[in-house]
């Protein structure tokens, strides 16, 4: 009786074949992460025809959908971590362009060692800092950057600097800033007494002040490309050396973030070397890659694993945190 009456009744069936559609759609694109649908054209055409001819076969459709919804409801909530592990959300998206190779080897969880070193290498070839010594490294503040022997606070060295840096035709990014600070306080040290841990916070939330709003791992994903095409575009000048120079000279501060930069900046009997490099130091000490490799060793034994586990951060949401947790680890 009960079927005979839903079969009769045309507007039950309607309203009950929309339930059904609706429900069905949620699912199917639910787990096709919304693909196929074609295929859900032609299930939903094959069960329209079928609820058309054989009722009783809408009503066990229908019964079925709503067993299957209510099981995946209850499962979802039970297995759900109620604990989120932490990542970056943020309005907006896209991929985050300009950033400086310091500030990409943060995004790229690149280890702080590898971070300061890039950092140290793009001073020096804006000339915002000089060798005074190549091993053990020491460096100076150049003086058309100095601001501490004026009477001034740090607010106003800051604007100083940027304005020193203008007359040099150079832009001064902030976390450059705090380096050039810090180095022309402690300016009688060697690099391997300062300490540059003190840096890594302020440093880490100017780069997730640029990374906030855009989308973290399509950003990733073009700075990996961008790393990779330098040495991709230097194996193609096999043929002139000096192509293959003006390569590595345009390209160098981004292959310094590959692991084996040193095999790829010494080429048979060549040796690439930064006009910086090969202009300001005052004695012959080894290749540009090996001088680079022993500033990343001295930065390794600087930061100790210490510092990580007090300077993590709280806030489990916190971009700052979850950068300066990535590079930790």
């Amino acid at each position: 009786m009960m079927i005979t009456s839903f079969t009769n009744n045309i507007s039950i069936r309607i309203l009950t074949g929309i339930v059904f559609w609706l429900g069905f759609a949620w699912l199917f694109f639910h787990f096709s992460k919304g693909t196929g649908k074609i295929l859900y054209g032609l299930l939903s055409f094959g069960f329209g025809v079928s609820f058309y001819f054989l009722p009783i076969l809408q009503i066990i459709s229908l019964l079925l959908l709503i067993i299957i919804l209510v099981t995946f409801a209850s499962f979802r909530a039970r297995v759900q971590n109620p604990y989120e592990i932490a990542k970056a959300s943020f309005e907006g998206g896209g991929i985050k362009r300009g950033l400086t190779p310091p500030e990409a080897a943060v995004l790229l969880k690149k280890p702080v060692n590898v971070i300061l070193a890039s950092t140290i290498v793009g001073l020096l070839e804006k000339s915002f800092i000089v060798l005074d010594r190549i091993s053990p490294v020491k460096l100076a503040v150049s003086s058309k950057m100095r601001t501490r022997n004026l009477s001034m606070n740090s607010v106003q060295r800051a604007t100083q600097r940027r304005h020193l840096a203008q007359e040099l035709g150079q832009v001064l990014f902030p976390f450059e800033e705090l380096f050039l600070e810090l180095l022309e306080q402690e300016e009688d040290k060697e690099l391997s007494d300062i300490d540059f841990g003190i840096l890594l916070r302020p440093f880490i939330e100017s780069v997730a002040g640029r990374l906030g709003g855009y989308d973290l791992e399509l950003s990733r994903e073009y700075y990996v490309q961008l790393i990779d095409k330098a040495p991709k575009e230097s194996r193609l000048k096999n043929d002139l050396i000096t192509d293959k120079l003006n390569v590595f000279e345009r390209n160098y501060r981004w292959i310094l973030l590959v692991d084996d930069f040193d095999t790829i900046l010494n080429f048979g009997e060549q040796q690439f070397q930064p006009a910086w490099y090969i202009s300001r130091r005052k004695t012959r000490v080894g290749s540009f890659s090996s001088w680079v490799k022993s500033l990343m060793k001295t930065f390794k034994e600087t930061i100790s694993e210490e510092y990580f586990q007090t300077n993590l951060g709280k806030e489990p949401n916190n971009l700052t945190s979850i950068l300066l947790h990535d590079i930790a680890h």
